[in-house]
């Protein structure tokens, strides 16, 4: 006689049911984060090739190569190219790739570099270019010699202009006063004697103002000309000066304008010791891509069972 242990067994199996279940769910949901942090990663070939190139997805020196301001996405697809067209297989293959693509990307670096020094060498001729057309006057001329005799500066040929024409007005305005023109004199024409300069003009100017304290019979007794005589003869020569200067001042400007321009086309190359510079670590780049392109071939030919000649190496002594 079978016995019907139907009731029994669901009545038990619920009592139990109720608080297992829950447990159970508990244990099945945080089972699997256990797992996880216990997982020790692809076990088949196929998995563990691909797991082998995640490393790969950016290349290994990605996060070095680049400097602040530099793009890291020009590293990675100067690195993506390289891969494209030699189409590594295998880690070593792989690592012969970036390393080449390191070496590209310092390359172009170079070339950066390059114009950098460029830029500096050209600046730094600027700066002193600048400096020296706007050096003060009071640092370029020695107080005996005039500013006319210093007119190659610029501030100097411009004040004697300046200054020249103050004159000039001044004579026609309210004639020769020597108190009222000294200083301006003094520092146009410097102080009299050897350190004179443009003695036609100064000159002229010490006879009228000696002609001014003279009388009339003493004038005609020296043959001196007249005040008004002094003072247009002065004026024609200051008018001549001023002419002179002026053209030189245009003359000098177009001069130093193709000479700037010229020493700029000069300048568009490094200095000697910047390009001595570029120049080597140019030269220790490019053994390093012919090694690597050398290397990653035989490493391809090998593996495709192709013949592989042997390195050739060359000791150079002194």
């Amino acid at each position: 006689m079978c016995k019907e242990p139907a009731d029994d067994f669901i009545s038990v199996q619920g009592d139990v049911d109720v608080k297992s279940d829950a447990a159970s769910i508990g244990e099945q949901t945080t089972a699997p984060r256990k797992h996880k942090n216990n997982a020790t990663g692809p076990r088949t070939k196929a998995g563990k090739q691909r797991a082998s190139r995640n490393a790969l997805k950016h290349g290994i020196f990605a996060k070095v190569v680049a400097l602040d301001g530099e793009s890291n996405g020009e590293y990675q697809k100067i690195w993506s190219e390289l891969r494209a067209d030699r189409k590594p297989q295998g880690a070593q293959e792989e690592l012969w790739v970036e390393k080449l693509a390191l070496d590209f990307w310092r390359l172009s670096r170079l070339y950066r570099a390059e114009v950098g020094a460029v830029q500096k060498h050209r600046l730094l001729f600027e700066w002193n270019n600048k400096s020296i057309r706007t050096e003060p006057v009071e640092d370029l001329v020695i107080p005996v010699q005039g500013l006319l005799r210093n007119s190659d500066n610029r501030y100097a040929l411009r004040q004697s202009i300046m200054l020249l024409n103050g004159l000039r007005s001044n004579l026609e305005k309210d004639g020769i006063n020597e108190q009222r023109d000294q200083h301006s004199l003094l520092l146009l024409f410097g102080q009299r004697g050897e350190f004179a300069f443009h003695f036609d003009i100064y000159e002229l100017y010490q006879g009228a103002v000696f002609g001014s304290k003279i009388t009339d019979e003493e004038r005609e007794a020296f043959g001196s000309p007249s005040q008004e005589a002094y003072q247009k003869e002065l004026i024609k020569r200051i008018d001549q000066e001023i002419e002179r200067l002026q053209q030189y001042e245009s003359d000098k400007e177009s001069m130093e304008t193709a000479r700037h321009q010229a020493e700029l086309l000069y300048r568009s190359i490094p200095d000697s010791k910047d390009l001595e510079t570029l120049m080597r670590y140019e030269a220790t780049i490019q053994r390093s891509i012919d090694r690597g392109l050398t290397q990653l071939e035989r490493l391809q030919r090998m593996r495709l069972g192709e013949p592989v000649m042997p390195p050739i190496k060359l000791d150079v002594s002194s």
